[in-house]
């Protein structure tokens, strides 16, 4: 009884340095990603005068003038953040959300659209960047948020998750509208 209770006491050690290995291993991880700027934080983007121009007025489809909320997310097909967004939403755009792909040619962005698996609407094709240019959106991939017809805030999306995050925050505003009403 007494080896059997020594032999335990040895195996929960070794757990427990295990453990704390695992924790480290973990801590480091998280710093090395820090370091290399991997971490998918979202950050805010201004909006400078956009906020006070309707969305058609900018290029953007008439329709967002009129919805509630809408997620415009801009995609460049140089950029590699951006494939993996779009490969995310595995070809299934959310309602409400659309696209706008700015690349150098028309070609170049249905071609980046085939590739990525993109639906042909909502997407808008910005060959040369005029709408992003008017948008002045110099971050890809990032995501402008309209609430009633008026940008109301700009983000960066890193990561397909990052973009769904949005896209709760989008669902908790028409919740909280529903009731409201």
């Amino acid at each position: 009884m007494g080896l059997v209770a020594v032999a335990l006491t040895l195996v929960v050690l070794i757990q427990v340095v295990c453990l704390f290995a695992l924790v480290d291993q973990y801590k480091g991880l998280l710093q090395i990603r820090e370091a290399s700027r991997l971490v998918d934080t979202s950050y805010d983007i201004p909006l400078f005068d956009i906020d006070s121009m309707l969305p058609s007025a900018i290029g953007l489809p008439a329709a967002i003038d009129h919805e509630q909320f809408a997620v415009v997310l801009l995609l460049s097909t140089k950029c590699t953040a951006c494939r993996a967004v779009a490969l995310g939403m595995e070809k299934r755009l959310p309602d409400h959300t659309w696209v706008v792909l700015e690349g150098r040619s028309e070609d170049e962005c249905r071609e980046f659209q085939e590739q990525v698996g993109l639906a042909a609407e909502p997407v808008f094709v910005d060959a040369g960047g005029r709408i992003a240019e008017r948008l002045r959106a110099h971050v890809f991939p990032s995501a402008i948020i309209f609430a009633q017809g008026h940008a109301s805030s700009a983000h960066s999306v890193p990561s397909y998750r990052q973009f769904r995050q949005l896209l709760d925050k989008r669902g908790a505003f028409l919740a909280e509208l529903n009731s409201a009403s």
